[in-house]
Order: C-alpha cells, then structure tokens, then sequence
C-alpha cells in the first residue's frame, strides 16, 4: 500500500492555467486568498464539494514547492482527486533530488517533497535528513531544518540537538531548539 499523506506536493511542471482548470472540473469554490508574507507562503483556499472539506494551495518560496493540503471529513477524497487531475510528486520522487547538495534549489525541493509527502519517515528518509543537519555548508543545513519544519519527525531528535547545541549559527541553533520543543510536545 502506498504512504498517504494530507499533503500533496504538485509536480513543478504544473502551471496555474491546469490548477485553475482543475479547481474548476472539480467544483472547488475560491473563498479566500492570502498573500505570502515574510512569515507565511502565499494560499489559495477553496471550499471542496466533499462535506466540509476545505483545501489549500499553497505555493511556499521558503521550500520551493506548491502543495495541496486538504481539512475536513473528504480530505482524502479531495486529495485523491488533486493527485488524478494534477501531475504530482509521489512519495519516492525525492530521490535523486537530495542526492547533490550543490544544487541547492533543487536538494530543497527534494527535501520538501521527502518532509510533505510522508507522514512517517522511513530510515532513508531520516537518515538524509541527519546527512543535510549536519553538512558543512550552512546554507544545506538550513535548506534541511526548514524542510524538517513541515514533517516534525521524532526519528530526528538527536540530530536536531546536536544543531542546537553546536551549530555556529544562531538562527539555526533557535530552529532546532523549537523543532525539538514540537518534538517533546
């Protein structure tokens, strides 16, 4: 059986033409717009034909994605919906994305597409993420923080305290401390 998630990320092919046709074929009614800010991604909020359902496109800079995530009793429907209408990622096309960090747009996009699609981490997964809290360059540690963010994973408690107990960075040291409180929470 495949790995569920109340999250899909789309496929960065996807344009806003076919999500709009899409919203469209599926009778999903616009009812809010909320522009990104520095703190929070820019969304679209729709109100799904599913009872009680509403759905949210979210098209996130800090990660370099735009995923779909669905609340309310046919969230799982409206998903399943999303994922035959739109080209999406599937919980495997992380892969090869996180294999070079040098490239660094697309290791976070890899790492958010790993963070947003899997409820449960699996060893790989976990084990990517320690690789990335604990790389050399800054800019990779932070891309993994962030993407860890989005999936508060327990399996990544002591990765995230030895960030919070050794990075050189501040920012990243309050990060991880935060990402564990979650944790323990």
């Amino acid at each position: 059986m495949t790995e569920q998630s109340s999250r899909v990320v789309l496929s960065e092919t996807v344009t806003r033409d076919a999500i709009d046709d899409a919203m469209h074929r599926c009778g999903w009614q616009l009812t809010n717009v909320v522009p990104p800010t520095g703190l929070h991604p820019g969304q679209l909020i729709f109100a799904a034909a599913e009872p009680e359902t509403i759905l949210y496109l979210v098209q996130d800079g800090r990660l370099g994605v735009i995923y779909v995530a669905a609340l309310g009793q046919g969230a799982e429907a409206v998903l399943s919906q999303v994922r035959f209408e739109l080209p999406c990622c599937d919980v495997d096309s992380w892969g090869e994305l996180v294999d070079d960090p040098s490239d660094l747009e697309r290791f976070r996009r890899g790492l958010a597409i790993m963070a947003l699609t899997a409820p449960e981490p699996s060893p790989e997964r976990v084990a990517r993420f320690v690789r990335a809290l604990s790389h050399a360059d800054s800019r990779v540690r932070r891309a993994a923080l962030t993407a860890a963010s989005y999936a508060v994973w327990p399996d990544l408690r002591s990765a995230l305290e030895a960030v919070r107990d050794h990075d050189p960075i501040d920012e990243l040291r309050s990060g991880a401390a935060q990402l564990i409180d979650e944790i323990s929470s």
